[in-house]
């Protein structure tokens, strides 16, 4: 799996300001299991592990495009595109995983944005 080095020390200086903020003393790294960890946009073999995830929280399955993410090949929390509210599994720790995915789909926003417009440039200028 490729990560952008920028995303990744991102992800690094977050994770870093979460320990000096919890003043807890980091953990070696093989003091903890860790499983996989995936980030990536929604497909639509997804919709009903996404709406079994809303239904956890008793809300509706967002609509739209959503980043998820998926520990050990299960979604454990997802964030739309559009900005909305998140869903988590409230059974599984994803409080740390949350700014991950809210920082992935405004990547991900402003990386579609250019295209949009440059194709309704296209658009008006064809027409």
């Amino acid at each position: 799996m490729y990560v952008h080095p920028e995303f990744r020390q991102s992800l690094m200086e977050q994770r870093a300001e979460l320990l000096r903020a919890s003043g807890r003393p980091r953990a070696h790294a093989d003091s903890e299991p860790t499983a996989p960890l995936l980030i990536r946009l929604c497909r639509s073999t997804d919709d009903p592990a996404l709406d079994a995830l809303a239904a956890l929280e008793g809300r509706a399955t967002p609509s739209g495009r959503l980043v998820i993410a998926e520990v050990a090949g299960s979604i454990v929390a997802a964030v739309p595109l559009d900005g909305g509210a998140a869903i988590a599994d409230p059974f599984v720790r994803t409080a740390h995983l949350l700014p991950l995915l809210a920082q992935r789909a405004a990547q991900v926003r402003q990386h579609e944005g250019p295209r949009r417009r440059l194709s309704l440039r296209r658009l008006t200028q064809t027409g």
